[in-house]
């Protein structure tokens, strides 16, 4: 798997974000400060659902991948086509992944951030299921174990790909309602799929910023390995 674009995210979590959230601590705690907290958590979640977005379509051509984007390549191609393809063969395979590419826009990346996160796991690591379910993460920390850990906070999702759900989730009631409440669809969504009742507000501290830095720095290392 080509993983390009996790190690560019990993090294802009350690050039950028790792001196931000040092130079943010030094503010007096105001109105000032608690907005550009925001900001920057909002920032840290879209850059890692882009890097996800990134990695997804630069592996368009592997297994997992290929077979999901064919599943929407239902346009015919023309003789013409055909023949325009057939005369540029040196070309021909970046034309290939662009169709790939577009029947993955098509269908996975509409997709709900945490299932993004999930397909890339499987294709990354697929023999490897306890991203999904296993309580793995510390909630407090962002850390993720080796193993199954207790489960510390019944109001945050503790799998790999629950608690990347709930960091996305908090980032959606700042970035489209202005508010430190979760929204309606969200908060049925994580109901159902993670059995989780989410608290009725959050906040959005220097320790918000340093856990998800560690999540998301996990997550890199876990996708790396092997």
């Amino acid at each position: 798997m080509e993983l390009e674009p996790a190690k560019m995210f990993e090294s802009f979590l350690n050039k950028e974000i790792e001196p931000a959230i040092e130079e943010i601590a030094a503010l007096k705690k105001d109105a000032s400060r608690r907005h550009i907290q925001k900001l920057l958590y909002t920032n840290v979640v879209d850059r890692f659902d882009s890097m996800i977005d990134y990695c997804i379509l630069e592996n368009c051509e592997a297994e997992y991948f290929r077979g999901r984007a064919l599943k929407v390549a239902d346009s015919p191609i023309t003789e013409a086509q055909l023949i325009e393809y057939l005369l540029h063969g040196d070309k021909l395979n970046d034309v290939l992944r662009d169709r790939l590419q577009e029947g993955l826009r098509t269908r996975l990346l509409r997709e709900r951030h945490s299932a993004k996160v999930n397909h890339l796991v499987l294709a990354t690591k697929p023999d490897e299921k306890w991203f999904f379910n296993e309580l793995r993460v510390d909630p407090n920390k962002g850390k993720i174990h080796e193993s199954k850990i207790a489960n510390h906070n019944k109001k945050i999702p503790q799998s790999v790909i629950g608690y990347a759900d709930w960091l996305y989730s908090r980032r959606n009631a700042l970035v489209h309602g202005g508010t430190n409440k979760f929204n309606a669809t969200d908060r049925k969504y994580i109901k159902e799929k993670w059995k989780i009742d989410l608290s009725d507000s959050f906040t959005i501290s220097l320790g918000s910023l340093r856990t998800a830095l560690k999540f998301y720095s996990d997550v890199v290392v876990k996708l790396r390995e092997n």
